[in-house]
């Protein structure tokens, strides 16, 4: 399994996590089937501290919670665009980058690249409303997904940084310091950001007793 699925894989088991605690047995459960494929997936306690506050932890950026107030309070772009960057860690630039054709239809998976990132149950209608609006305005599947009447290319990402944080009022939702995040964040990057490392297992013969 290449790193990236890898990565897809975990980030779709912690995205979907209610709290820090349940984000550690699931991954606790990964790192078995893993070892027992020739793979070691290592994490650092230091990703636990502090409970369930901190971007940078294992615990879902994308809480049920977090997700109603978004519901409440946002027009489609607003939520999609802080929906992606909590359970996804996209970036400004990254966001800026995506087409119609990256969202899955049921609003439950975004593709960058090489990278997948899943979006928790609640919150796919969050990303899935973007999609639809964009559809009723005549975009086509490789059109972005955002757009904005003045800005476009490299400006577009600045648009979507000033939402980000302006959401983020709104809704009381830390964005921390987002304008900062590389514009991929994804494969292994994602893995690191939450000191979480995948190592192939040299001599180890995947399905073999142990």
């Amino acid at each position: 399994m290449p790193i990236g699925d890898t990565a897809g894989h975990l980030q779709g088991l912690l995205a979907s996590s209610s709290s820090s605690s349940e984000a550690l047995t699931r991954l606790r459960g990964a790192q078995a089937a893993f070892f027992g494929a020739g793979w070691l997936v290592a994490f650092s306690p230091e990703a636990f501290a502090g409970a369930d506050t901190g971007p940078l932890l294992l615990r879902p950026g994308l809480g049920a919670g977090a997700a109603a107030r978004l519901r409440r309070l946002c027009t489609p772009q607003s939520t999609a665009v802080m929906a992606l960057f909590l359970a996804c860690d996209l970036s400004a630039q990254a966001m800026s980058r995506l087409s119609l054709a990256s969202i899955a239809d049921d609003g439950g998976s975004v593709t960058l690249g090489s990278d997948s990132f899943s979006i928790p149950d609640y919150a796919q209608s969050l990303v899935r409303a973007q999609l639809v609006h964009r559809r009723r305005e005549g975009a086509k599947a490789t059109d972005p997904l955002f757009v904005h009447p003045t800005a476009v290319g490299p400006r577009r990402a600045n648009v979507l940084l000033d939402t980000l944080r302006s959401v983020g009022k709104r809704t009381s939702i830390s964005v921390g310091r987002s304008d900062s995040r590389e514009p991929g964040r994804g494969g292994e990057a994602w893995l690191q950001v939450r000191r979480v490392s995948v190592t192939r297992l040299e001599g180890l013969r995947p399905g073999a007793n142990l």
